[in-house]
């Protein structure tokens, strides 16, 4: 593949594996329980941000933070079946209304 595409995509496979088989084993994810009461897909949203932002920052350019960028964009398309869809995405209606929400903004 041109960019290596099939590479990555293998890499990114087994760091989704890892993620079930060494985080939080034998429990629930964070995630999953965050999500199974949430009526938005703004904690996935900001996790994404969060993961892509970092990237080349943080550790430098570690595909690790891509790869969890992309798992919570899987995780949100498959949690978006179940939400409602937003109409109106202006600013003033999507401020946050939590100390939570504002971390998940700044992150």
């Amino acid at each position: 593949m041109k960019y290596e595409e099939d590479k990555f995509l293998k890499e990114l496979e087994k760091h989704i594996k890892n993620t079930y088989s060494e985080h939080y084993s034998g429990s629930i994810q964070p995630a999953e329980f965050i999500m199974s009461n949430a009526d938005t897909l703004d904690y996935l949203r900001g996790n994404v941000i969060k993961y892509a932002f970092r990237y080349g920052r943080k550790n430098g350019y570690d595909n690790k933070d891509l790869f969890k960028a992309i798992h919570f964009m899987m995780m949100m398309a498959k949690y978006s079946k179940d939400m409602p869809v937003i109409e109106d995405v202006s600013v003033e209606q999507n401020k946050p209304k939590s100390v939570w929400q504002i971390e998940i903004y700044v992150l």
